[in-house]
């Protein structure tokens, strides 16, 4: 179990004491457990150096519990006072303790009184996860590679100036006003070196790619150049698969070359615009960025906001409509995406960056909102002009195999499979696509033709190329289930149940068992001791929502689990596509339920594939 607590100010006592109980079975070190049980707080001192505490306390502010009673937006747990009381109990004999008291007690207090919405957003939760310990991490990848650090700080209230000044860094004041690139654009201003290189305090460099940063610092051009370098952030499915990013790290100290754009602000134009090219790196830089889904829906709240500025501001920029579609897409709200997308491609110059992905943002999003045929004839616009697109061969493959295109999907998925490494600027392309994602989906159309050891052998070589991507046992598992073969169904979940990192998932398969026997208390029973179990996990919750659909009885139990799943998952598609449907079918009728999906034993799949 990891990330924030799914607590909040509906929850019981009981329900408060049994999470913080399994979260410090699953996250406190045995070594502090049986300490603290020994001896108190003298005999935790003994076994827990100051090191090892402000290494692990990421974790303790990952999970809401540090200021229980703040918003969920601002890294608490929205607990009433009564609640955040109990969870304290739970949490004294370990001594924990809070690193940045002073930002706790001192400046949150004053936030909270006199700051704006936007200063306790941005502010708060650094305070809590005391974020002056990614900067570190950051600076120690690059300080000696080079000249000068220029930091530009915009009102931090925890340690920032403290640990900037440890690595020589000069730190600039700036006030923040809803505008990334000027405070960017500051940086430059106070930058005396012929060139700039630029990383947020979410970044940072390994040994290898330091050395590569190295070397081409060593062999810069007396030109106008800028270099692309490639970000790779956590995948929402977590484990070591990253999306990918292209963006321009390195170019000269100009003064034609500024930042632009409120947000996802941007530098390649303004090189290119000053006569300049850009050319690809070897460096890749690591992204940490947001993984608590609640977290990351806060900041796309925020994004949303400073894009309609933008937007008002400089209106039918290409650029913006794109970002303003991928972030209403991204907050699951396809209908809202679908007309700024299209803008966006109408307006985008042909050969633009963006438009590949424009194309594979609007398949998407017509997928969600239920128009296929649509949905395939932008997929088919779409490959005229970059047939070999991982994406859009992806979503084609997918959508002939809904269609009943079976020979035409696997022949679009084979292709998938064999594609070469892209030499195109990503936009934030999943590699899994080409791997194991890809695989999952040619297998699903094995088991559609009935080809089911061919089925089996490509998810079997999807799980040994990705096993943190443990939703694949969910999917080999869906077609022992659907074609019968109960011997086959036994094995797969005696061998999950063996190992603790897949007993979540045997656990949902011997639900989804008793969903298709239609033993649906069982089901639910199967998935409440799974939902209290894994209370971070979206599964056990998804999938009990689709047997209270399936079932039908009970209309109820079936909101509250999708609210419950929302506020797991804010921008989870299934729950918000039923509420949509839900909502619709009210709308016509306030006696007609909303149909159920097409197959209710589809497979789960995270991540907007």
């Amino acid at each position: 179990m990891s990330g924030r607590l799914p607590l909040g100010r509906d929850s019981t006592p009981e329900e408060v004491r049994d999470a913080v109980r399994a979260w410090v079975e699953a996250h406190i070190p045995p070594a502090w457990r049986e300490a603290a049980h020994r001896g108190g707080p003298a005999a935790i001192r003994e076994v827990r150096s100051r090191a090892d505490y402000e290494a692990w306390y990421p974790a303790f502010a990952d999970s809401g519990l540090v200021v229980a009673t703040w918003p969920v937006a601002y890294g608490g747990l929205d607990l009433p006072p009564a609640l955040a009381r109990v969870a304290e109990e739970e949490l004294r004999p370990y001594n924990l303790g809070r690193l940045n008291p002073l930002g706790l007690n001192l400046v949150a207090p004053a936030l909270f009184a006199h700051g704006t919405e936007e200063q306790r957003l941005r502010f708060l939760p650094s305070i809590v996860r005391n974020e002056e310990r990614r900067l570190p991490r950051c600076l120690s990848s690059v300080a000696d590679l080079v000249h000068e650090i220029v930091i530009v700080d915009t009102g931090s209230t925890d340690a920032t100036r403290q640990v900037a000044a440890q690595f020589g860094a000069r730190v600039v004041e700036f006030a923040w006003r809803d505008d990334f690139a000027a405070a960017r654009n500051e940086s430059i201003r106070h930058a005396t070196s012929p060139w700039i290189f630029w990383l947020d305090a979410d970044h940072w460099l390994d040994e290898t790619n330091r050395q590569r940063l190295g070397r081409l610092f060593a062999s810069l051009p007396d030109e106008n150049v800028g270099y692309l370098m490639q970000w790779h952030s956590p995948s929402e499915e977590g484990g070591a698969q990253a999306t990918v990013l292209d963006a321009t790290q390195l170019f000269r100290n100009d003064p034609r070359i500024r930042w632009q754009y409120r947000i996802h602000e941007q530098i390649r134009p303004a090189i290119l615009r000053s006569g300049g090219s850009t050319r690809r790196s070897d460096v890749v830089i690591y992204h940490t960025g947001y993984q608590d889904p609640r977290e990351k829906h806060a900041k796309l709240q925020r994004n949303l906001r400073l894009l309609l500025l933008e937007n008002q501001e400089h209106p039918g920029d290409a650029l913006t409509l794109f970002h303003l579609g991928w972030t209403y897409w991204q907050l699951g709200q396809p209908q809202q995406a679908w007309q700024p997308l299209c803008e966006s491609l109408r307006r985008a110059p042909p050969g633009e960056a963006i438009v590949r992905k424009l194309f594979a943002l609007l398949v998407r999003c017509a997928r969600q909102m239920g128009r296929r045929p649509e949905a395939f004839q932008v997929c088919l616009q779409g490959r005229i002009q970059y047939p070999d697109d991982p994406e859009l061969l992806f979503h084609e493959g997918q959508l002939r195999r809904e269609a009943g295109d079976l020979a035409g999907a696997e022949q679009a998925l084979v292709r998938l499979l064999t594609l070469p490494p892209p030499t195109y600027i990503a936009a934030s392309v999943d590699p899994g696509l080409t791997g194991y994602k890809g695989r999952c989906a040619l297998a699903e159309v094995y088991r559609d033709a009935g080809r089911l050891a061919e089925a089996e052998a490509q998810w079997r070589r999807a799980v040994a190329e990705a096993p943190h991507f443990k939703i694949i046992w969910l999917m080999l598992g869906d077609m022992w289930l659907v074609y019968g073969r109960w011997e086959e169904l036994r094995r797969l979940v005696d061998q999950l149940q063996a190992d603790p990192e897949t007993a979540l998932e045997a656990a949902l398969l011997e639900a989804r068992m008793k969903m298709q026997q239609r033993q649906f208390a069982e089901a639910r029973q199967l998935l409440g001791a799974a939902a209290a179990r894994w209370p971070q996990s979206p599964l056990p919750l998804e999938l009990m929502a689709r047997t209270l659909l399936l079932e039908g009885q009970d209309p109820g139990a079936l909101e509250q689990t999708l609210a419950a799943l929302l506020a797991l998952d804010p921008t989870n598609d299934f729950a918000l596509q039923q509420r949509a449907q839900r909502a619709a079918a009210a709308a016509a009728s306030p006696t007609t339920r909303a149909p159920p999906p097409d197959d209710p034993f589809a497979p789960i799949l995270v991540g907007h594939w």
